[in-house]
């Protein structure tokens, strides 16, 4: 009977334990910040422009390589950096080379008016800036909050578009 191959015991004061341990512990925490950072991105709802279907205070993670290979999607919901530095949440309506315009209290998309079982609240006029209606560039999306009274809308470029919501941690009420 051959003989049984010796195993060598590693201790906690084995240095090469140390070390493997010390570097499996530093590749998990890359690998978990990269992810955080350049895949799923976690952002938190400050406001009350996504009512009623996102409150103030809850978390959402974004897919930020989910406009990699396809394009932004009518009523996905997106996370966009503002002209201030913000990030916001916001819906998609309007897509590259639609027309958009306001028509009693709702949204119309090339004359017609877009049904939205999402939104509770109509649009209130109020005085209109030039961005907000109109025909889009063969880059931009249209934008706008859940909660029309509040919400601030208009064009933004693609380039703006961080990604889409893709789950939520739901705050409870």
């Amino acid at each position: 009977m051959p003989d049984a191959p010796i195993l060598t015991k590693l201790t906690w004061t084995s240095p090469k334990l140390r070390m493997r341990v010390l570097f499996s512990a530093f590749l998990l925490a890359f690998t978990c910040y990269g992810f955080f950072t350049w895949v799923l991105w976690p952002v938190q709802v400050l406001g009350d422009s996504m009512l009623p279907n996102y409150h103030s205070g809850e978390r959402h993670f974004v897919n930020k390589l989910a406009y990699r290979s396809a394009k932004p999607q009518r009523g996905d919901v997106v996370a966009l950096y503002a002209p201030n530095g913000d990030v916001y949440l916001k819906r998609v309506l309007g897509l590259p080379g639609e027309t958009v315009s306001f028509t009693n209290g709702g949204l119309a998309i090339d004359g017609r008016e877009l049904k939205e079982p999402y939104v509770d609240t109509k649009i209130i006029p109020r005085e209109e800036r030039e961005d907000e209606e109109g025909k889009l560039g063969p880059a931009d999306y249209y934008v706008i909050g859940d909660n029309r009274a509040t919400s601030v809308r208009g064009k933004v470029p693609k380039q703006d578009i961080i990604g889409k919501v893709v789950f939520s941690k739901r705050v409870e009420r």
